[in-house]
């Protein structure tokens, strides 16, 4: 495909590679990928992409679109501990999915969950974010809507929890 005869700009495309703040994030599992390690393993590499960040009990868009891997090493020769620990995290992000049974690694494709992300720093390399932990969307306190003064409508349910068929 030609671009016009200007071809795209890049001089304006900003990436931003920079930390995370530590926290709560909802995540959408959109890619996975199988890496060959150095000493003839397998690493599981899964791409999560940010829709949004809880702060507090508040939900926002915050740092939508962004990228994380997690990395699982589900083949390591000579170390078993490493495998089960990759196991099991793999385990708790099909059951923050609401999976009861991962057949396949692509299973957890287009999933949404949420990702609790930190900062690790390792000697020599700058700071990086880590998955710390997995929990399902839904198990985050919903936002609470605020109460109508006198003379107003209450809002609307946030949720929809309602269904149409219900209110009759």
């Amino acid at each position: 495909m030609v671009f016009g005869s200007n071809g795209i700009d890049t001089s304006k495309v900003e990436e931003s590679y920079s930390l995370l703040p530590d926290g709560w994030y909802q995540a959408q599992i959109q890619e996975e990928k199988e890496q060959a390690t150095s000493k003839g393993g397998t690493l599981l590499v899964y791409t999560f992409a940010i829709v949004g960040k809880y702060d507090g009990d508040v939900f926002t868009a915050a740092y939508s679109g962004r990228k994380i891997w997690g990395s699982y090493n589900v083949v390591c020769p000579g170390s078993e501990k490493a495998e089960q620990i990759a196991m099991n995290e793999i385990a708790k992000m099909g059951k923050a999915c609401g999976l009861i049974n991962i057949r396949n690694s692509s299973d957890l494709l287009m999933k949404t969950l949420d990702i609790r992300l930190g900062t690790r720093q390792d000697p020599g390399y700058e700071p990086k974010n880590e998955i710390k932990g997995y929990r399902s969307s839904t198990s985050a306190a919903p936002a609470t809507p605020a109460q109508p003064t006198i003379g107003q409508a209450p809002a609307a349910p946030v949720t929809g929890s309602n269904p149409p068929w219900g209110a009759r």
